[in-house]
């Protein structure tokens, strides 16, 4: 069996990474000689908004890889299955489909600030020296279509992760894994709101709901986890409901 692998890790040096990067953005105009009106001051407010996601991404990752660490190790498991290669390979679909569409709506929120931000920006540039600030207006450009390249090829890259990932299945009392992904209820930011498991005539299979702060448009997002459950693990399903239902 492939051993799953802790790869929150990545996230915490991709948070470093778009730290720096606003960082840059702070102080290279200054040391350039770059006036402020000219584009510096609209660098650096972009630059501190970056240095704040990236110092986030970053903080939450390295929780995210301490709890999954945890839980690798055997720490409050509820549950635990392997799926066959069908099985692992429907649901890896299922979650491409559901992670694209998430992906999509969550671009458009932030594109719809960006925009918001950085026209305002370009355009009291222009109603100040009569002309538009091309390199500004160029960088923000290209921002706009880094961010949508990942929101839309980013989902296509996990699943061909997903395909290569274990397929076993490990649930906790404070999160669980599913394809390599790792979904948490522990941290500050997540809540389990809802938990629960349907037996019907088609494919039995545990639902979690997770609720995570989201500062994009709203003040939370949920997110709804579908895990199948194999026929001989039906009643470690029914148990997990239990041990987690007092947790909600």
């Amino acid at each position: 069996m492939i051993p799953i692998q802790n790869r929150q890790r990545t996230g915490i040096w991709i948070g470093v990474g778009i730290a720096l990067m606003g960082l840059v953005g702070i102080v290279l105009p200054p040391l350039l000689g770059v006036d402020g009106m000219n584009g510096a001051y609209a660098l650096a407010c972009l630059g501190v908004f970056f240095l704040i996601i990236g110092l986030v991404t970053a903080l939450v990752f390295a929780q995210r890889a301490r709890l999954l660490g945890r839980i690798l190790a055997g720490d409050g498991i509820l549950a635990r299955w392997a799926y066959s290669d069908v099985q692992g390979q429907q649901q890896v679909e299922s979650e491409y489909q559901r992670a694209a569409g998430q992906n999509r709506a969550l671009f458009l929120i932030m594109l719809f600030w960006f925009v918001l931000i950085a026209g305002g920006l370009i355009g009291y540039d222009y109603y100040r020296h009569g002309d538009v600030n091309w390199p500004f207006a160029g960088s923000m450009l290209g921002i706009v279509l880094l961010l949508g390249a990942v929101a839309w090829l980013a989902p296509g890259l996990r699943r061909r992760q997903a395909r290569r990932a274990s397929q076993e299945v490990i649930i906790s009392r404070s999160g669980l894994v599913l394809s390599g992904a790792f979904y948490t209820w522990a941290g500050p930011l997540n809540r389990l709101t809802e938990v629960s498991f349907s037996e019907g005539p088609g494919q039995p299979e545990l639902e979690f709901s997770i609720r995570s702060a989201n500062w994009l448009g709203s003040s939370s997002a949920t997110e709804v986890v579908r895990v199948p459950v194999p026929a001989g693990q039906l009643e470690a399903a029914r148990q997990v409901v239990v041990e987690l239902s007092g947790r909600v």
